[in-house]
């Protein structure tokens, strides 16, 4: 949250329509209610992780529609705590063919120079896998906060995200007048999935709130 308010202010963003993606979105989430800045115009939660009580719920949900034996293979390992075996990463990616990638194969996504592949905070903060955590925020939560939002709200998510719509519906039951999209052929990278539908999403959705901004 310290980082955000230091690019707002160092490129001088005094009004911004702010996404939150994924754990982003909690960032945003809190971002909004415990730091009360000003000049937020609204708010975009996609693929929102707000509880991990929830988000793992949803995971168990989706890891029983995978085969059977690669749902034993993620038990196997995670009890045995040997996730980093190749078994067990092999069948993680079955997950994630379904629900973090939905459209495959996988959109391409470019990449940062020099960029290098380093899963030690994910680990410290999540766990091994998107579906089973085991870090500090085991017992993250911010649904407490959403009834706080007292700005334009806008909910996207994926037909076969990890953050699952019916989930993802009753979040934006906590949230006074809040709106939500389903991107119907994207899991949770809805953005690269589907960019066109999604940009569009944003640009509607920004300008509506704009237009309200203008008549008051």
């Amino acid at each position: 949250m310290r980082e955000l308010a230091a690019v707002r202010k160092a490129l001088g963003l005094r009004r911004v329509h702010l996404v939150g993606h994924s754990w982003g979105a909690a960032l945003a989430t809190e971002y909004v209610v415990k730091s009360r800045p000003g000049g937020v115009a609204s708010l975009v939660l996609a693929g929102p992780l707000l509880s991990t009580e929830r988000w793992i719920d949803d995971a168990n949900r989706l890891r029983a529609q995978l085969p059977e034996a690669v749902q034993r293979t993620l038990t196997l390992h995670e009890r045995a705590g040997t996730t980093a075996s190749k078994e067990y990463l092999a069948a993680t990616e079955v997950f994630y063919d379904k629900f973090l990638f939905h459209r495959q194969p996988r959109p391409e996504m470019p990449e940062c120079r020099s960029w290098e592949d380093n899963e030690v905070v994910y680990e410290q903060m999540w766990g091994p896998s998107e579906f089973h955590a085991t870090g500090n925020l085991l017992h993250f939560d911010v649904t407490p906060q959403l009834a706080g939002l007292n700005l334009p709200v806008l909910f996207i998510v994926g037909r076969y995200d990890e953050a699952r719509p019916e989930t993802v519906a009753g979040f934006q039951a906590s949230v006074h007048g809040a709106k939500m999209e389903v991107l119907e052929q994207s899991g949770h990278m809805a953005p690269v999935e589907e960019p066109v539908r999604y940009r569009e999403i944003l640009r509607e959705f920004f300008r509506s709130v704009d237009a309200g901004s203008s008549t008051r």
